[in-house]
């Protein structure tokens, strides 16, 4: 059976994540700027990197390595248009990091935000671990339920709807008691608001060395 992921093209992934009813488009991008101006690594990795939502906050001149993930190549080959001429894309990956882990060197900071929902959590955490250098940093950011709204919120975009065979919401403490057993320790977490009576929560991990 194919992943929903790959059927959902990218004028409809970021016009729902964009659109008034759920903007977590902004919020994420928001949120990768804020890390990178935090930690300033010198190589860095997005887990389920779509279309490169945040890439414009990327500093070559600190950031000088960088690994982008995704499942779907459409989103891949949108994010190479848009962000090629300014950062390096050779290390640019359609991956399934449940079938292996990613086949390049590990870096500072990884950076991994509402992707753990469509994801066996022991076996991508196992599979993450490897590319995170001992002593770097994992920022995950997992949707947390709502008492108010849908899962997936309702927009125009009616292809989202597939992913409701594969989300699944994970509690950050179970996500914890994962990242533990493959050494990452929490340094900090927090809860960002989001739209509809929703929260994210985003939490450092450091892969201790």
């Amino acid at each position: 059976m194919a992943n929903p992921w790959l059927e959902i093209p990218a004028a409809d992934y970021e016009g729902h994540m964009a659109s008034k009813q759920v903007g977590q488009l902004q919020v994420l991008s928001r949120l990768f700027q804020v890390t990178l101006e935090a930690y300033r690594p010198s190589s860095v990795a997005v887990l389920g990197c779509c279309t490169g939502n945040g890439f414009e906050h990327i500093n070559p001149e600190v950031t000088r390595r960088v690994v982008g993930i995704d499942i779907n190549g459409d989103y891949l080959e949108v994010l190479k248009q848009r962000h090629g001429k300014r950062i390096d894309t050779s290390e640019i990956f359609q991956h399934n990091i449940l079938q292996a882990p990613v086949p390049c060197p590990p870096v500072d900071l990884v950076f991994a935000a509402l992707v753990f929902e469509y994801l066996t959590l022991p076996v991508a955490l196992e599979h993450l671990c490897p590319l995170v250098r001992p002593g770097g940093l994992l920022i995950a950011g997992l949707q947390l339920p709502s008492e108010h709204s849908a899962t997936i919120t309702e927009t125009g975009f009616s292809s989202l709807k597939k992913l409701s065979s594969i989300m699944k919401l994970v509690d950050p403490e179970s996500f914890c008691n994962v990242a533990s057993i493959n050494g990452f320790e929490v340094i900090s977490r927090e809860e960002i608001p989001l739209l509809q009576g929703k929260k994210l929560f985003a939490g450092t991990f450091q892969k201790m060395e």
